[in-house]
């Protein structure tokens, strides 16, 4: 196991306290992008954190990066319609 960098166990914890906020977009974005932009030991670090958030179902994986999964039946309506 893996364990996050100083810096990206404290960008973490700051995307939590968007969830917790309910700023769930803030989060993926977040944790996306410092997903893409760590190394492969601290991209499965992030991810063990995203498993532990429960949230793993929320993301997809595109070109070996993960990215929001909007699965909402929803948002997709909402979005064709724009």
């Amino acid at each position: 196991m893996v364990q996050l960098s100083k810096s990206n166990a404290k960008e973490v914890a700051n995307l939590r306290l968007h969830l917790r906020l309910g700023n769930d977009g803030a989060y993926f974005r977040g944790m996306s992008g410092l997903h893409r932009a760590a190394s492969a030991g601290q991209q499965k670090a992030i991810w063990e954190e995203i498993l532990r958030d429960e949230m793993e179902l929320r993301f997809a994986r595109l070109n070996g990066c993960i990215v929001e999964c909007r699965e909402d039946p929803e948002l997709v309506e909402l979005e064709m319609a724009a």
